[in-house]
């Protein structure tokens, strides 16, 4: 049987903002060339808003969240059972290739660990990217090949530091006079105010698409002259939503719905659905990441295994009959975001579990375009928007249960229909816990207390899921269910995930609520006390925890609300990681760790603990800029 090669090229931090998909900035001729001549999918959603989650996801032909490694820069180990993508297509006889990795679990390097080469990957504009490719091709020694490569000249640490258009340009020394961007006439999306701080960060963005777009063109002039593309499956992607603050970490359309372009061999064309338009064939199938896997098994006719919950698009175990797609946002670095979301194609559900009171941007963002940023809170306050406007994230708006777009009408999901169409939420919201009880989704407890239950038996986080004793996922989602809708909630509670949410529901209505204030679980009693102001008990814990996540969830939740009665559990805490050295963890999570002790210290005013190294202390202009930032948050 002949097996196609399987080569998937992600590039970072992009949205569907091309040509072929109608962008009226764009200029990427190479992709609107390869679009035309292969099939365009318009409903492609990445699994969740940011890179690791997503390629986590991806690799695992799961939702990350279902094994409990969909927190941005976690590092836990998995079950034998949950397998990479490398592991399976070695399995079916491929040699497999990957370039970025950066996945929340334990992965081993090298052929054990389910890839045979790794290969560079980077941001720069070179055209090395198309040799790499076809060098680690031409190791495969006659196998198919399955390839797994990132493009990150468009990742969002490539643009937006500087407001000055010639020195965002010298980055980029192959783009043409005729490529440039004219800032004034950007069209610039509803979602943010027309501005000329918006007009040079879009401008940015486009000219980084049209690199990555020539670096693209480039390999698969390569990929035809090695006479591999009329044998290959290959598979455009944006890796998640794109990286202008309002895009990814979020779950709004702009955070996870990212271009997709397919191109298959002309015999098995007549499996993808299709029609016709002038930027040539197009799909309407609704596609997510974790569909890839099962697909490049399908295709090989290989047997799909249970534990994968993608559907494949191609292959004899295609599915086309897919409704909607689900996405998951989860802790970005310092900050703990924890929503979820369904998106069908006219209409965007997303629930938000936190469990601080407001969404900010977090700290990547806030360094990355201050300029910007503070023009967005400028003008939002200029034009009175109601707080919970999405417009409202830059000044630190607070969270909404429930949000419902439709983008038919109301394309930059600006207006909240949620109330106003009771029956349709209805219907989404139960899709949506529908998701969370058969996947198990880690939604509803808390990354810090699953810790401890890691610490405390031993298992793997996706074991401490799947078992009802640590997280009973039906009598939490019903908790939830009964306390967003204001119902009477039965305090007898016994296990800690269903006393956080308890915890939570109760303190939204009695600041005085304090049954947990002793729990034998730090998590437990450190949220409690929060919540209450009961800086005696979180100050106790911040002295003996082991738990990092849990230190840095404290400091979470102080920056989330500027509460500076907690700055003695700060200055335990910092002094513990950084001079005592009594609370470590691994370096995932301690770049975290460092991002949320400098800004807390913005935020709130303070010194900076000593103890941090010059390389962990952020210079003078990352102080400036964040000031740049938090000042705009008191203009009212």
């Amino acid at each position: 049987m002949n097996k196609y090669n399987f080569i998937i090229i992600l590039a970072e931090d992009i949205c569907p903002n091309l040509g072929c998909y109608g962008d009226p900035n764009a200029k990427t001729p190479n992709l609107d060339k390869f679009a035309k001549e292969n099939i365009k999918f318009n409903y492609c959603y990445s699994a969740a808003p940011v890179c690791s989650a997503a390629r986590t996801s991806l690799n695992l032909g799961m939702y990350a969240t279902t094994a409990g490694v969909g927190n941005h820069r976690s590092f836990y180990d998995l079950p034998p059972q949950v397998k990479n993508f490398g592991k399976y297509m070695q399995q079916a006889g491929f040699y497999t290739v990957i370039g970025k990795t950066d996945f929340n679990f334990n992965f081993e390097e090298g052929a054990e660990g389910g890839y045979d080469a790794k290969m560079t990957f980077g941001s720069k504009d070179t055209p090395t990217f198309a040799t790499d490719i076809i060098e680690k091709i031409n190791q495969a020694e006659g196998k198919p090949v399955f390839m797994l490569q990132t493009n990150a000249s468009t990742h969002q640490s490539q643009y937006g530091y500087t407001d000055n258009t010639a020195e965002h340009r010298s980055s980029m020394p192959r783009l043409k006079e005729e490529e440039h961007q004219v800032r004034e006439t950007m069209e610039i999306p509803g979602y943010h105010f027309k501005t000329a701080e918006a007009d040079e960060i879009w401008a940015q963005y486009h000219e980084k698409m049209t690199s990555m777009d020539r670096m693209f063109g480039e390999a698969i002039d390569a990929i035809k002259e090695k006479g591999l593309y009329d044998n290959s499956i290959i598979i455009f992607v944006g890796d998640n939503g794109h990286g202008i603050p309002g895009g990814k970490i979020n779950l709004w359309n702009e955070g996870v719905h990212v271009p997709m372009l397919v191109h298959v061999p002309k015999e098995i064309e007549n499996q993808i659905n299709t029609y016709d338009s002038p930027t040539g064939k197009v799909c309407d199938r609704l596609t997510c990441f974790i569909d890839f896997l099962p697909t490049a098994l399908s295709i090989n006719k290989e047997e799909i295994p249970a534990i994968l919950q993608g559907k494949a698009f191609l292959g004899d175990k295609k599915v086309d009959d897919v409704k909607e797609i689900y996405s998951f946002g989860a802790r970005c670095d310092e900050g703990f975001e924890n929503s979820r979301s369904i998106h069908e194609k006219d209409l965007v559900y997303v629930c938000d579990f936190a469990l601080s009171h407001r969404k900010k941007l977090n700290v990547y963002q806030t360094v990355q375009s201050p300029w910007f940023n503070r023009s967005m809170i400028e003008q939002g306050y200029k034009h009175n928007i109601d707080d919970t406007d999405r417009r409202a994230l830059f000044r630190q708006m607070p969270r909404v249960y429930e949000q419902l777009f439709d983008l038919k009408n109301d394309e930059n999901s600006l207006e909240n229909v949620a109330k106003q169409r009771p029956a349709e939420t209805l219907r989404l919201r139960d899709k949506m816990f529908e998701y969370i009880e058969t996947y198990r989704d880690d939604a509803l407890i808390e990354e810090a207390l699953m810790d401890e239950f890691i610490r405390e038996t031993g298992l793997t986080a996706y074991e401490i899921l799947q078992n009802d004793k640590y997280y009973p996922v039906k009598e939490c989602i019903q908790l939830w269910k009964n306390g967003m809708e204001g119902k009477e909630l039965d305090q007898n509670v016994t296990n800690p995930a269903l006393k956080l949410l308890l915890t939570k529901f109760m303190c939204d209505k009695d600041g005085s609520f304090d049954k947990f204030i002793n729990d034998e679980y730090e998590t437990v009693r450190v949220y409690n006390a929060f919540r209450i102001g009961n800086t005696k008990v979180v100050e106790d814990v911040a002295k003996i925890t082991n738990n990092y996540v849990l230190a840095m969830f404290i400091l979470d939740l102080m920056s989330n609300t500027r509460d500076e009665r907690f700055e003695e559990a700060y200055r335990i805490i910092s002094k513990r990681v950084y001079v005592e050295k009594s609370l470590i963890g691994n370096a995932r999570f301690k770049a975290a760790m460092d991002s949320a002790v400098n800004m807390i210290a913005a935020r709130i005013d303070t010194t900076i603990p000593e103890g941090m190294s010059d390389k962990e202390l952020w210079k003078e202009d990352k102080w400036t800029k964040t000031k740049m930032v938090l000042d705009a948050l008191d203009l009212q």
